[in-house]
């Protein structure tokens, strides 16, 4: 839609978006430490970081104009060129010892994707909201929740469950199961 229309902000937003899913999908084949980046990584981390910096450019221009939307345009501008920046250090000095490193990459592209699905789900939907919280509410709860899910992986601790202290209890017997045997009549 944003070729036909020609919509800077969502064309470079769509870049974006691919890149996060391409990262999380890229990181399985990469599972081995000190897997070389082929050409397509290349490719689509330097078209992602020169998105990256249209969306900031893009986004200062329509701040500068008046408008708080570039804000928008900003933030997810300066996450995809770190995110960039970071794939190409570790392109150059690839990690050798880290044997969950795939896992962790793996966990925030595919986070970082859903939170994009998620903000233009918000954006659509939820006209009740400001323009910039439509767009951004989700990039605040979806990063706290990543790097939740990142810090466990890093510390080795399975995920917490619902309710501990029911799970830790013995399970109790029915309610049949508690009758006094003279209670029951036997022929």
């Amino acid at each position: 839609m944003s070729l036909i229309k020609l919509n800077l902000f969502l064309l470079l937003l769509a870049v974006f978006s691919f890149y996060l899913s391409f990262v999380g999908y890229r990181a399985i084949y990469q599972k081995r430490p000190g897997t070389p980046a082929t050409r397509l990584d290349w490719s689509v981390t330097l078209g992602t970081l020169a998105a990256s910096a249209g969306l900031v450019g893009w986004g200062g221009s329509v701040v500068a104009a008046g408008s708080t939307f570039g804000i928008v345009s900003a933030v997810f501008g300066a996450v995809g060129a770190l995110m960039a920046a970071a794939d190409i250090r570790r392109y150059l000095r690839p990690v050798t010892s880290d044997s969950k490193a795939w896992l962790l990459r793996h966990v925030r592209g595919f986070g970082a994707s859903y939170i994009a699905t998620v903000s233009a789900f918000s954006a659509v939907n939820l006209h009740f909201l400001p323009d910039v919280v439509q767009w951004l509410w989700p990039s605040v709860i979806g990063t706290v929740m990543i790097r939740m899910a990142v810090t466990r992986i890093q510390t080795g601790r399975p995920p917490r469950r619902a309710n501990k202290r029911a799970s830790e209890q013995p399970a109790q017997p029915r309610a049949w199961a508690k009758r006094p045997a003279e209670r029951i009549a036997l022929p």
